[in-house]
């Protein structure tokens, strides 16, 4: 295969097979780093919201994988997945489907990093910080008035009190949202998915994965040092075995949990690595860049989290330290390390 150029067009047509064309590489860097407001985003600081947050008592560190250890700028798989999943639509909704993931990652689009949306309403939600329900947006982008919202919602609805929420965690959730609307179910996604992360691996040209070049140090001083490192994550545990081979990072990880079910089966797995280590929840720090699939339910069994925030947007109350991306975590520790 020839080596992938900044203009073609991100389609199945480029790895052998026929799919729609929706955006070339180039405009999906920008379209996707602008609605995300990466696009000449200015330096910040570690940021520790918790007064009591401290590194002392941490021996294990439980890591998410992907957008927390490395993240693909372009933002070209979650196109990818949308154009995966557009192959189960009917061949007279594809296009329709298509139009509406590629105005999506437009700047004024209600699909933001840290809502969720709601098929019941067709609406997309925004929670506080604390997941309690605050304003809400239409497709077509128009916030609810606050009558409309009562309307549909109780009074301090939460969102544990709602059910089928598609949360926008990440770029994945997009396509995601868009295929509810459209009557695709649980199985289309998962084969989506896959199809899209066996892309990723065979194709870096494409897909290259970012880290900070200290990273393969950093961990093996943390190994050095003792402490227990561990890997969750949803996609095929193979798959993110080969992803942390890349890393150069593989080898200093003692457990990889692929297929992980976040969050669903979180808490179940989160007492299993208590369990298995003899830790209490305080000796384990979590790291991820979703709230609400990483960090949630880990604090409030009582370990300490850590957002890598790529994106912004989402709900804080659950977070200890904030960061902006893996060198950011490493700077952090280098400052609070015991």
């Amino acid at each position: 295969m020839s080596a992938f150029k900044e203009d073609d067009a991100l389609t199945l047509s480029n790895l052998g097979h026929r799919a729609p064309v929706i955006l070339s590489l180039k405009d999906s860097i920008f379209l996707f780093a602008k609605s995300h407001a990466m696009i000449n985003r200015p330096p910040r600081d570690v940021e520790i919201r918790n007064q009591h947050f401290s590194l002392k008592c941490v021996k294990a560190l439980l890591f998410d994988l992907d957008d927390t250890l490395y993240f693909i700028p372009s933002g070209a798989q979650f196109i990818r997945y949308g154009e995966h999943l557009a192959a189960f639509l009917p061949s007279g909704e594809k296009e329709a489907y298509l139009k509406q993931l590629r105005e999506a990652w437009n700047e004024d689009s209600p699909f933001k990093v840290g809502r969720a949306f709601d098929p019941t309403t067709g609406w997309f939600l925004e929670f506080d910080d604390h997941w309690s329900l605050k304003d809400a947006h239409t497709l077509e982008g128009k916030k609810v008035s606050k009558h409309e919202l009562a309307k549909s919602y109780a009074a301090g609805t939460h969102e544990q009190d709602l059910e089928g929420l598609v949360h926008l965690a990440s770029g994945w959730g997009i396509p995601t949202a868009l295929g509810r609307l459209r009557g695709l179910v649980r199985d289309h996604y998962r084969k989506a998915y896959v199809a899209t992360r066996t892309e990723m691996m065979k194709h870096p040209e494409i897909y290259p994965l970012l880290a900070p070049p200290e990273m393969k140090t950093f961990f093996k001083a943390l190994s050095e040092r003792g402490y227990i490192l561990i890997c969750a994550t949803n996609s095929d545990t193979d798959d993110a075995s080969d992803v942390l081979e890349r890393l150069g990072i593989r080898t200093f990880f003692q457990k990889l949990y692929g297929e992980a079910k976040k969050p669903s089966h979180s808490i179940p797995m989160l007492k299993e690595i208590i369990l298995d280590h003899n830790l209490a929840y305080e000796n384990l720090l979590v790291i991820g860049d979703s709230v609400y699939n990483d960090l949630r339910d880990a604090k409030r069994l009582g370990s300490q989290t850590v957002l890598i925030e790529r994106y912004g947007g989402q709900p804080l109350g659950f977070v200890d330290v904030r960061v902006w991306d893996f060198e950011g975590f490493i700077e952090m520790w280098g400052k609070l390390q015991p």
